[in-house]
C-alpha cells in the first residue's frame, strides 16, 4: 500500500478545509496537515514529528530553549552527548521500552556508576515526558523502567574541623580567602554554591529582634528562612561584614578548597557541596529535629534531608546511652 499516495488523495478531497490526518501502520505514523490547523488543536505552535525525525536533535533544540541553571544545563548536555554516543540517529519511533533498557545496559557496559546512570536516565525521561505532553509520541517507554540508586557517603566537617578553617581565613588572600569565606557561609547556613554566590546583605531581614536569611533558592525556587543570629552563633553575619563574597567557578572553588584543607591538616575530600552536608550533620548532632533541618535546607522531600544528615558515632553512642540510662 502506498501510504503517501493515499494521504495525497485525502488531501485533494479535503481541499479548502482544515484537517490533520494521521495513519499508523505497524510501528510507523504517517501524517498530513491540510489548511490552517489553529482551530483544530489546543497548541497551534506544536509541530507533529514524523517517526523518522531524530529525537536527539529535538532534545537539543528543547535544551537550548529551556531556562536552566548552569549546573543543570551541564547535566542535560552530558545526557544528550551520551545518547548520541549510544545511537546517533535515535528516532521518535525508536522510543520503546526495549530501547530504554538497551541504553541502560550500554551505560553499565561503559562503566558508569549507578547514580550517574540514574541522573542520565532521569534527564532522558524528562524529555520523553515533554514529547508525550506535546503528543509527539503516544506511549511512555519509561512506564515499566525502574530507576536504581546507591547510597553514597557524603563527606562533611566536624565542628573542630570548621574551627581550623576559621583560623585560616584571615591568613588567606584573594580567591583563596573568598573561597574559604564562601565555604564557611555554606556550613553556617546550608546554602548551595549557586546561592552563596548570590548571597548579599539584602537577603538578611530583621524580624523582631532577630536577623533572618530570607532567600529563594536558585536551583529549586524554594524559599528558605534561617535565623542567622542563632545558627552557629551568628558567624554568617560576621562573614558578611566584609561585603559580598566573590566566588570563582564551582570547579575552581573545589581545587582551591582542596588546597586549603591540606594546609589546615584536614584529610578529607571536601568540595563546596560538603558545606551544605556539614550544616545538616552538625545541626542533627546538636539535636535539631530533622524536619527543621529540612526547612533550613529547603528540601521538598524529607528523604533528601536524611541523605544529607549523617549520624556520627558520638550521637549514636549518646542516644543509646540515654535509652539505657532511662531504663
Amino acid at each position: 500500500m502506498d501510504v503517501y499516495n493515499l494521504l495525497e488523495q485525502i488531501a485533494e478531497q479535503l481541499q479548502g478545509k482544515r484537517a490533520f490526518v494521521q495513519i499508523q501502520v505497524e510501528n510507523e505514523y504517517y501524517t498530513k496537515r491540510i489548511g490552517d490547523l489553529n482551530d483544530l488543536i489546543d497548541h497551534p505552535n506544536v509541530i507533529c514529528q514524523e517517526t523518522t525525525a531524530n529525537f536527539i536533535d529535538w532534545m537539543e533544540a528543547r535544551w537550548e530553549e529551556k531556562q536552566l541553571t548552569y549546573r543543570t544545563r551541564l547535566n542535560h548536555r552530558s545526557a544528550i552527548r551520551l545518547l548520541r554516543k549510544y545511537k546517533e540517529s535515535l528516532t521518535f519511533a525508536d522510543l520503546t521500552h526495549e530501547t530504554i533498557l538497551s541504553f541502560d545496559r550500554w551505560l553499565m557496559e561503559h562503566h558508569y556508576k549507578v547514580n550517574t546512570i540514574a541522573k542520565v536516565m532521569g534527564t532522558f525521561r524528562q524529555y520523553v515526558r515533554m514529547a508525550l505532553d506535546e503528543e509527539l509520541i503516544v506511549r511512555d517507554p519509561f512506564r515499566r523502567y525502574k530507576m536504581r540508586s546507591e547510597k553514597t557517603h557524603k563527606e562533611h566537617l566536624t565542628e573542630r574541623d570548621i574551627k581550623k578553617v576559621e583560623a585560616k581565613v584571615d591568613k588567606l588572600e584573594g580567591a583563596e580567602k573568598e573561597v574559604a569565606r564562601g565555604f564557611l557561609l555554606s556550613c553556617y547556613t546550608g546554602l548551595r554554591y549557586s546561592d552563596v554566590c548570590q548571597f548579599s546583605r539584602k537577603d538578611v531581614k530583621k524580624v523582631g529582634t532577630h536577623r533572618w536569611l530570607e532567600k529563594t533558592m536558585q536551583k529549586t525556587r524554594q524559599a528558605v528562612r534561617v535565623p542567622l543570629d542563632k545558627m552557629f552563633g551568628g558567624k554568617a553575619l560576621d562573614l558578611l561584614s566584609d561585603g559580598k563574597i566573590s566566588m570563582p567557578s564551582n570547579s575552581r572553588c573545589n581545587i582551591i578548597l582542596s588546597k586549603i584543607m591540606k594546609e589546615v591538616g584536614i584529610r578529607k575530600h571536601i568540595t563546596m557541596h560538603c558545606g551544605r552536608v556539614t550544616c545538616a550533620t552538625i545541626c542533627l548532632n546538636r539535636g535539631m529535629p530533622i524536619t527543621t533541618i529540612q526547612s533550613i535546607l529547603g528540601h521538598q522531600d524529607i528523604k533528601t534531608t536524611r541523605i544529607y544528615a549523617h549520624s556520627t558515632d558520638g550521637l549514636i553512642l549518646r542516644d543509646v546511652a540515654r535509652c539505657w540510662r532511662s531504663g
